[in-house]
């Protein structure tokens, strides 16, 4: 795509940031339905020998919320920024401890670009889903399995993408989702698995719900799903985009239906101007799952416990949290062009939150210091759910010259917080370039407000990633999602991509605790 003029660029900038400061300026009502997603159970036994059709010629996938020529011309406006006035993030007591780490699977095995990583621990499991792969090892990182996502779902109709996958500890329960490529004008399904027992690597049941039913409009496409929980069901959402732009939509699904393999129809839920809905995974009884979006809402989906969610009984501004601001992409050793830097994603949160009590914890990069365009930076927050305002937030900062981007966290009920992320210093910044690093942070309850107590680099790339370049967005692409997930109250295993060689992403296991 040919980039826009640095005049044009600031323009759309303008233009962008208004829209945002609009939505993010007043409270939304409450929604209304916009449709239904239904579906009946089919049974998979998981180890059926299907590859992955090809993806369509020209696959564009995990669109940004923002028009793409607008996304764009954001990003190739970056001014070139040798440093930033700022020290990194500084290191206090050494509360985070490297335990274990392995290499996960790569894109020498699935063929696919970007990586979409994300995995989940539970009980003697690690599962890790990637574009087109379910994979699952033991503690010790020994791989047990690796099949397609369409082989775990029995499905042969068109190849899956952009998987999610979460762990219910109550019911020892592993619940994957992915997006299919369109079937026909009418037909683009969301997939939905769910273990049928405590082997993330045996049978699963699965859904096949059909997006049209509730994203539609002409040239209808669903993207970016993700998963999160309460402890009576499963809330889904993702994007709708056709011809009038994008919606964020949501549905809910008892757990009681999914579990026992029986048919659902539930009402879906749309949010106009809030760029990306995201999940909630909820450790407590409380029947709220508090969705928090791109221009920085916090939507209260309530469960009636009547077999789905139907009520939005809240649409709030979350405020005092860090300003909104398009991150720049970000740089790597070697890399003197735009075609070879990463991109850094659009702002939204990428992984569901952490929620308890009156508490809401999640992370979004942005630009360093609201300023759009300048270094991709991960802002975390607390956030008070009856307040709607921030209780605390900060930034982590591996060095003055870094960008550090693909952002995830887990907090447990006893406010020990991980904080995991990847980080490069751009080719001839003056703190010297660097490979893609994994991040690793925390904090524990006695930590001093907005604080982290130490930032450690636990493992370097060998390499500088050339090969995943995507004509769409004009760079390499990333894996638009990491993930941490809760081992116990004391340890959490991360996941994020990495790069194994120049054109093969890999992905990196670690294991931490407090």
């Amino acid at each position: 795509m040919k980039k826009s003029r640095l005049g044009t660029a600031l323009a759309v900038l303008g233009f962008t940031v208004a829209i945002y400061a609009t939505v993010v300026g007043s409270a939304v009502a409450a929604s209304s339905p916009v449709g239904v997603a239904s579906a009946t159970a089919a049974a998979s036994t998981g180890d059926a020998s299907i590859a992955a059709p090809p993806a369509p010629q020209g696959a564009f996938i995990n669109r940004p919320t923002i028009a793409m020529d607008q996304y764009t011309a954001l990003k190739s406006a970056s001014p070139a920024l040798p440093a930033r006035n700022v020290a990194k993030t500084p290191a206090g007591p050494n509360t985070v401890t490297l335990r274990a780490g392995f290499n996960g699977i790569t894109q020498a095995s699935t063929g696919w670009f970007p990586s979409d990583s994300n995995g989940v621990t539970g009980g003697p499991y690690l599962a890790s889903v990637t574009n087109d792969h379910l994979t699952t090892y033991n503690q010790s990182g020994g791989q047990l399995t690796d099949r397609t996502l369409n082989s775990v779902a029995g499905y042969a109709g068109a190849s899956l993408f952009y998987p999610r996958i979460l762990y219910d500890a109550n019911w020892r329960r592993f619940v994957v989702t992915a997006d299919a490529f369109q079937e026909s004008a009418t037909v683009q399904y969301q997939v939905i698995m769910i273990s049928r027992t405590a082997n993330p690597g045996g049978a699963y049941i699965t859904y096949l719900v059909n997006s049209r039913q509730f994203c539609g409009g002409t040239s209808p496409f669903w993207d970016y799903p993700q998963v999160g929980q309460t402890q009576d069901a499963i809330v889904f959402t993702g994007n709708c985009f056709n011809s009038a732009g994008e919606q964020p939509l949501a549905f809910g699904i008892a757990k009681s239906v999914l579990y026992n393999g029986q048919g659902f129809s539930v009402p879906v839920f749309g949010f106009p101007g809030n760029g990306t809905v995201t999940p909630a995974n909820v450790y407590d009884n409380r029947p709220t799952n508090v969705l928090i979006s791109t221009a920085q809402h916090m939507i209260r989906f309530q469960d009636p416990q009547a077999g789905f969610y139907a009520g939005i009984t809240s649409n709030d501004v979350i405020t005092g949290f860090q300003a909104f601001a398009l991150p720049r992409n970000a740089g790597q050793l070697g890399c003197a062009a735009a075609s070879c830097t990463l991109d850094s994603g659009d702002g939204r949160f990428v992984n569901d939150s952490s929620q308890f009590g009156d508490q809401l914890w999640n992370v979004a990069v942005y630009g360093f210091n609201g300023s759009a365009g300048s270094f991709a930076t991960p802002y975390w927050g607390q956030f008070s759910i009856a307040g709607h305002n921030t209780v605390q937030k900060g930034a982590a900062v591996t060095s003055s010259c870094s960008d550090d981007f693909n952002a995830s966290l887990v907090t447990s009920t006893a406010g020990k917080m991980w904080l995991n992320y990847n980080s490069t210093n751009p080719n001839g910044s003056s703190c010297g370039g660097t490979f893609v690093k994994q991040m690793e942070a925390g904090r524990t309850a006695a930590t001093a407000a907005g604080a982290l107590d130490n930032i450690t680099n636990v493992f370097t790339s060998p390499a500088e990633l050339t090969g995943d370049f995507d004509a769409n967005f004009g760079t390499q692409r990333w894996g638009d999602t990491s993930s941490v997930s809760l081992q116990n109250a004391n340890a959490a295993w991360t996941f994020n991509q990495s790069v194994a060689s120049s054109s093969n992403w890999g992905t990196r296991w670690e294991r931490l605790t407090q």
